[in-house]
């Protein structure tokens, strides 16, 4: 370690330098070069490093501020050790005397007060950082803070087996998330959800069944993918819980008795009616053809059977046969509409229907 007397020649010197026509940055890299090399920054002494924001997400921006000095100071100097790694890696060198940063043209960006910025976070930003700074006597202060950056977080998708199902059925909820190793947690009408004894989960959390669902069960559902930087809720699933008794799962319509009595009488009413009608046709269509058979396919008179044709021949003066053009008829004896009654005239015999059946050999 440099004296007491020491240390105050090199701050003169270092304050004299830009007056001697010398170069600053030869006297500046020359001390801190043999700084460096008293003592590697292995461990933090005297000095704190708080990162803020404390949790960080890829994107956002970070300040390791540095914390536990009040003097003042010649240089700072940053390091970073990757996870795995057993050194440290010099970053950044920066001059208090002359607001001067060693290289300027990186990301990092160190502060006068010896903070260091870095923005648009990535995940290989995740690392142990290390601070060194030289006050004034010399004297070397370190301290260091670990900065993890989380990933960002997309937008996760719920599903489920059934979202209208009965009481006392078995619900499977799924969260699924592109993002390996985030969280998951599961909310219930916007209120995180109170995992009982029906409940639980698998899986990392991503899977929730529900045993026995219950009315009071029906709601809404939520997931979310969270890291300690993050979190991105799912878009809301609700759920409808029907009595197990309840027809409202049914894909058609549900009658009352009332109902049902009122439709069985309708349709038998409509059966006997078409059975009628049918009976109807039948009964004409059967009349019509034995009307319309003719003479000669009628059936033949039985034996003994009278086959006299007995035809009323009398009519009323002046009647003339309708629709058939026919003349009155001077055989037939005209009477008086006073007495329209007479008796037949049997001399006129069908010879046809006296041709007995020919009977089979």
């Amino acid at each position: 370690m440099v004296p007491h007397n020491g240390q105050h020649r090199l701050w003169e010197k270092f304050s004299e330098a830009p007056y001697s026509g010398g170069n600053p940055w030869k006297w500046l890299l020359i001390t801190a070069s043999i700084l460096s090399c008293w003592s590697q920054p292995t461990s933090a002494q005297g000095l704190t490093v708080v990162p803020e924001p404390a949790n960080v997400k890829e994107g956002d921006n970070v300040t390791l501020v540095v914390q536990g000095f009040s003097g003042t100071t010649l240089s700072y100097a940053w390091f970073s050790r990757s996870p795995g790694d057993s050194s440290d890696t010099q970053m950044v060198m920066y001059s208090v005397i002359y607001s001067m940063q060693t290289p300027a043209n990186i990301r990092q960006k160190v502060l006068p007060n010896g903070s260091l910025l870095i923005p648009n976070l990535v995940l290989n930003d995740t690392k142990y950082y290390t601070v060194q700074m030289v006050d004034t006597f010399g004297k070397i202060l370190r301290g260091g803070a670990p900065l993890t950056v989380y990933e960002k977080l997309a937008k996760p998708m719920i599903a489920v087996n059934d979202t209208n199902i009965l009481e006392d059925e078995s619900l499977i909820l799924t969260c699924s998330t592109e993002n390996v190793g985030a969280n998951i947690g599961w909310f219930f009408n916007d209120q995180p959800l109170s995992l009982h004894g029906r409940m639980s989960t698998f899986k990392n959390n991503q899977i929730l069944l529900i045993k026995g669902v219950k009315r009071e069960d029906a709601g809404s559902y939520q997931c979310e993918a969270w890291n300690p930087a993050h979190a991105k809720r799912s878009d809301a699933l609700t759920l409808t819980v029907s009595s197990s008794e309840s027809p409202e799962r049914s894909n058609g319509a549900t009658l009352s008795g009332g109902s049902i009595t009122v439709v069985v009488i309708g349709v038998l009413a409509g059966v006997a009616l078409l059975g009628a009608l049918i009976y109807v046709l039948i009964t004409k269509n059967t009349g019509r053809g034995k009307k319309d058979q003719p003479r000669g396919e009628q059936s033949a008179p039985r034996y003994g059977e009278d086959t006299t044709v007995y035809e009323n021949t009398v009519r009323l003066k002046g009647l003339v046969l309708p629709a058939q053009g026919l003349a009155s008829s001077s055989i037939s004896p005209e009477i008086s509409a006073e007495n329209p009654y007479q008796i037949l005239d049997i001399t006129r015999v069908d010879v046809y229907e006296k041709i007995p059946p020919r009977k089979n050999p």
